[in-house]
């Protein structure tokens, strides 16, 4: 190796070892588990003094890094605001539900259909003392009443349609389901200030079936892209919310199957 190979080799060594000491107050911890044991502490510790419970989930620390510290969810002037009301469709262990609620006074409606998840979100909302979020064990789609949730082996994964094709799940639960309308109804949410949305998928079956009337009483979306599965292409997704009164922008490399789009209210 040559020397300006080690040196290139050092510094990377030193910039991540920086990355994780700057943001963790457990840094060695979720440096030695992440990199070391591929999985994750039991608690994860920002330098600004919010607590994630992880389940040992190896994803939390790259999901705690995409949410609260690279702002996926909050690009193109999308930013969670200090009375925003929030719904965070796909809720996984309860991040996105606690970054929120650290910026909002007003109220967070977290939905997850997987019960591990879901009390884990519960305890993240014990231990940051986050009163405003509200979790519900549940599933959102284009109905309400239940249906069969497909597990993958990580959970995030999970998902209420067999993508047998791409990754053989064969494995399911069942889980209740509600839609968007009904979660507006049933809190009595005049108006949905910041919607964020990670589904797996699902996400073609909140919007095809929503009604426009109640889409338009939606702020700021922010929603990732599954074009694997969701039987709406981000194309389509994109040009349903414009005509609902967005303006949309999208997050893409042009070729992936995953993505952003994010829509503003006009």
């Amino acid at each position: 190796m040559s020397r300006r190979a080690a040196r290139a080799g050092g510094k990377m060594l030193v910039d991540k070892f920086m990355n994780y000491f700057n943001k963790y107050s457990n840094w060695f911890s979720v440096l030695f588990y992440t990199h070391f044991l591929r999985s994750a502490p039991a608690v994860i510790r920002l330098r600004n003094g919010v607590k994630i419970f992880t389940n040992g989930e190896l994803s939390a620390e790259w999901i705690i890094q995409e949410i609260m510290f690279k702002g996926d969810y909050e690009q193109h002037g999308l930013k969670i605001e200090e009375n925003d009301l929030v719904v965070d469709i796909g809720a996984n262990i309860g991040v996105f539900s606690v970054h929120a609620a650290t910026k909002t006074r007003n109220s967070v409606f977290s939905f997850e259909p997987f019960e591990t998840n879901f009390n884990t979100i519960k305890k993240n909302a014990e231990i940051n003392a986050l009163g405003n979020i509200k979790p519900n064990l549940m599933a959102v789609s284009d109905k309400a009443g239940s249906s069969k949730l497909f597990l993958s082996n990580m959970n995030g994964g999970h998902l209420l349609f067999n993508r047998d094709n791409v990754k053989g799940l064969k494995k399911y639960i069942d889980v209740k389901t509600t839609t968007l309308q009904n979660i507006m109804d049933e809190n009595d949410i005049k108006i949905i200030d910041f919607l964020k949305v990670d589904c797996e998928g699902s996400e073609g079956a909140i919007f095809s079936t929503a009604p426009k009337e109640y889409l338009q009483r939606i702020r700021k979306i922010a929603l990732e892209f599954h074009d694997n599965v969701s039987s709406l292409k981000h194309e389509e997704l994109s040009a349903l919310l414009e005509k609902s009164g967005f303006k949309t922008f999208t997050s893409w490399d042009g070729k992936s199957l995953f993505g952003y789009i994010y829509a503003i209210k006009k």
